[in-house]
């Protein structure tokens, strides 16, 4: 586990998609414009 934490720029490259789809699904979402940024 631990070799996989030092990978950081995968870590983050997987954090940017899974925001990108987080908002891309919220944006689909009526009512919850006040949870975006």
């Amino acid at each position: 586990m631990d070799a996989a934490r030092l990978d950081v720029p995968a870590v983050a490259e997987n954090l940017k998609k899974i925001r990108n789809f987080v908002r891309g699904y919220i944006d689909k979402c009526e009512g919850l414009e006040s949870y975006k940024d």
